[in-house]
């Protein structure tokens, strides 16, 4: 099964960033690509990374029974927040800040779930 990085959000100037960056970074060896959130359909095995403001944790928590890694951005991290997501069963939640090694780090970890 080959993982699919997908960067999921209403925003195509985010989108096209994210995935300019990650298809870019070292150690991500998934194809990256864009994503509306539409549907919120994706197979199993997939890493979305979404900003926290685009997701509910209850959608969260769909996704990762669906067999989905969550990776959730964060413009401003707050505890109870993280808190939610991470009970949710994200595998990440990340701050989104110009430095990227916190995403590719969690998304490195999520590929060796895929590829395990």
């Amino acid at each position: 099964m080959e993982a699919v990085v997908r960067v999921v959000s209403a925003d195509g100037a985010l989108r096209r960033a994210l995935v300019s960056r990650l298809s870019n970074a070292q150690g991500i060896t998934a194809r990256v690509q864009a994503d509306v959130p539409r549907d919120w359909d994706f197979p199993e095995g997939d890493i979305v990374v979404v900003p926290a403001t685009e997701v509910p944790p209850t959608r969260c928590q769909s996704l990762v029974a669906a067999g989905v890694h969550v990776i959730v951005l964060a413009a401003l991290p707050r505890q109870v927040e993280r808190a939610s997501f991470l009970a949710a069963g994200a595998l990440a939640y990340v701050t989104m800040n110009v430095d990227l090694s916190s995403l590719t780090d969690a998304i490195v970890k999520a590929l060796s779930f895929v590829s395990a």
